[in-house]
């Protein structure tokens, strides 16, 4: 039997959808409904009973974030349509910032795109009870906590 010899001394602070700390959280199951929703997004409530699907232009309100399933396989970054995918409404997760951000802002989503971000404007819905808890540089991760 092999022995593993080579051990990697760096790993990643965190991972986009991970869940920050043992904090009290709500995490939900709702099915995917249409295409992939990938892990540390938002998403929205989908058409159908108990469902969640990413967020579209014109969407007035975010339902929580996708959590990221060790129950899948390593390589995936995303839950699949019909999937039964981990959603957080209250609590702290790590998400990919599309905008640089600063400790204590409120959380805005541009529903065209998905990108998260620190600041209000046109397109972009708040996540109610949100803020960051790290600053970080847009595609870098940050610490959403939702309350």
């Amino acid at each position: 039997m092999a022995n593993q010899t080579v051990y990697n001394a760096d790993h990643k602070t965190a991972i986009a959808g991970m869940v920050a700390d043992t904090s009290l959280a709500t995490i939900v199951s709702r099915t995917v409904q249409g295409d992939d929703v990938a892990f540390g997004t938002a998403v929205k409530l989908g058409t159908a009973d108990r469902t969640v699907t990413n967020v579209e232009t014109d969407d007035t309100a975010i339902y929580g974030f996708a959590v990221r399933s060790q129950a899948l396989e390593a390589e995936a970054n995303a839950y699949s349509a019909g999937d039964t995918a981990a959603i957080m409404l209250q609590g702290p997760i790590w998400v990919e910032v599309g905008a640089n951000v600063a400790d204590g802002n409120p959380v805005f989503v541009t529903v065209a795109t998905g990108a998260i971000t620190g600041a209000s404007g046109a397109g972009k819905v708040a996540v109610s009870g949100a803020s960051f808890e790290t600053t970080a540089t847009s595609g870098n991760l940050a610490l959403v906590r939702i309350i």
